[in-house]
């Protein structure tokens, strides 16, 4: 009997062991790999309506190994984004250069940047730049027919080509009217106020024939514009959602 008690004590006691053995992990610190370090806001603060602005932002590698940034992506063609290093040592700092065209721009302007690297805790880094336009008292141009052509045109043209509802007016109409309709430097087209006094015919002659002394222009084809019929009455529909 003596005997199987010890036997039993034994195994107890190698049991009690392999329970209290330290258990091996895979996390890590956040110090560890490549980090990203920047600003999450850039104010330019107030700016003249016409004049192209640049302006300097550091960023720096807080990790351990080597940061390399495959990709900055401006949201709007009037933004240009260029890196001093796309890759940087620990501890190694580097400057973002941006450049913003504020042609034709008025108000309260917001862009999004994003960086891409090998940060595996934050692949995509999006920062957020804002700044206010002050215009002169005389607009840059009448009814807005420049966006169709220039700089403007790969904004407010080109990224909507064969697109409709929800994909077309992220392609072109975001940049002046906000992501959520929420206004840029155009008008809030979710804003309840306004919802209540346009309807169905309203908006789609204002998309299609513009609005004669603002930045909106006539986007029917029928009219010189870029958008097909079926395009027109997709995004009329779409707004018509925020009711």
């Amino acid at each position: 009997m003596k005997q199987k008690w010890l036997l039993c004590l034994c195994l107890i006691s190698i049991l009690g062991c392999l329970t209290n053995k330290p258990q091996v992990t895979d996390q890590v610190t956040d110090e560890e790999g490549p980090r990203l370090k920047i600003v999450d806001l850039i104010d330019i603060g107030e700016v003249e309506q016409g004049k192209t602005v640049e302006h300097l932002v550091k960023f720096s590698n807080a990790g351990s190994e080597d940061l390399k940034i495959d990709e900055v992506q401006a949201s709007c063609g009037c933004t240009a984004v260029v890196l001093s290093s796309n890759v940087l040592a620990p501890g190694e700092e580097g400057e973002l250069k941006i450049t913003l065209d504020t042609f034709a721009k008025k108000g309260e302007i917001s862009k999004t940047i994003t960086f891409f690297s090998n940060d595996y805790l934050m692949p995509e880094k999006i920062i957020k730049l804002v700044t206010m336009v002050k215009a002169p008292p005389h607009p840059q141009f009448d009814a807005g027919e420049t966006l169709f052509s220039g700089h403007c045109r790969s904004c407010h043209v080109d990224k909507g080509k064969g697109l409709i509802g929800t994909s077309l007016y992220l392609g072109i109409c975001y940049q002046c009217h906000g992501v959520d309709g929420e206004g840029n430097s155009a008008r809030a087209l979710s804003d309840p106020d306004y919802l209540k006094n346009v309807d169905e015919a309203y908006l789609y002659k204002w998309i299609a024939e513009g609005e004669r002394g603002t930045a909106m222009p006539g986007y029917s084809d029928k009219h010189g514009g870029p958008l097909s019929e079926r395009q027109l009455n997709s995004l009329v529909e779409f707004i018509l959602e925020w009711r």
